[in-house]
């Protein structure tokens, strides 16, 4: 799958905003009348060299249904093609003419719940005939889903793609937590999604990436940190703390 080329991408409707610090969040037109969200998030470093990450997005809305999240709210409308997700690398390298240093997959949708198309995705991202990222420099971010988790490990396994990066958004530091703000939870819990996760850590030996948005007076006491803390036990990982960014109409603030 190779990405799309600057005439393509030329032809295309899409609107963007441009924050004060560089930050470009844009918003491409598909072609059956959908809109799908990226943004390119600049980074200056300790050198003063500045990298630049997209963010992209693998479906028009999710199914999974986090009580937090924007995307969430639309519900699932479909999800993209590996031509779709490739054409947001295109768009940022053709019609923002910038280098993209880092592919995060964490903009709308679950991206495990489109396994095999960012699988594919990904497969024309490291192509050196195109993108040309390298494996270390993309990351996948799931809410969890243990069966996308096992697809995208059998990936991480073949050489040369051994170095792309898990990322999971958990969230909470408990079942009864994490089931009242993330739904797939019930179906898969964190008991199960540890499992997998030890799994993962002994196959590959780059640290995960676990992500928990601070929700205020749902998962941000002192004892929750203890908790989380002792669900993680010895997984090879790093924690991001994320403030919370209240969604409309949400009821925290």
């Amino acid at each position: 799958m190779r990405a799309p080329d600057r005439q393509h991408v030329e032809e295309l409707d899409i609107r963007h905003d441009r924050a004060e610090d560089g930050t470009i969040k844009f918003l491409a037109g598909l072609e059956d009348g959908h809109d799908v969200e990226s943004v390119i998030l600049p980074l200056t470093g300790k050198t003063g060299r500045v990298r630049r990450t997209l963010c992209v997005s693998s479906q028009v809305g999710c199914a999974m249904g986090c009580t937090f999240c924007e995307t969430a709210q639309m519900g699932l409308v479909r999800s993209l093609a590996p031509r779709e997700i490739l054409l947001q690398w295109s768009i940022a390298r053709y019609r923002f003419d910038t280098m993209i240093d880092n592919i995060v997959f964490m903009g709308m949708g679950e991206p495990l719940d489109n396994a095999e198309a960012v699988i594919e995705s990904i497969r024309g991202l490291v192509d050196q005939r195109g993108p040309s990222i390298a494996p270390s420099r993309i990351s996948v971010s799931t809410v969890g889903r243990i069966d996308g988790i096992r697809k995208l490990s059998q990936l991480v396994s073949e050489p040369g793609f051994g170095r792309v990066r898990l990322a999971v958004s958990v969230n909470a530091p408990n079942d009864d937590i994490r089931s009242s703000i993330m739904p797939l939870n019930r179906a898969m819990p964190m008991s199960d999604l540890r499992d997998s996760l030890a799994t993962w850590t002994r196959t590959h030996r780059w640290p995960i990436l676990i992500e928990y948005v601070l929700i205020p007076g749902v998962n941000d006491r002192v004892e929750h940190a203890d908790q989380l803390a002792s669900w993680i036990g010895d997984l090879p990982c790093r924690i991001n703390l994320i403030p919370y960014n209240p969604r409309r109409d949400s009821p925290w603030p």
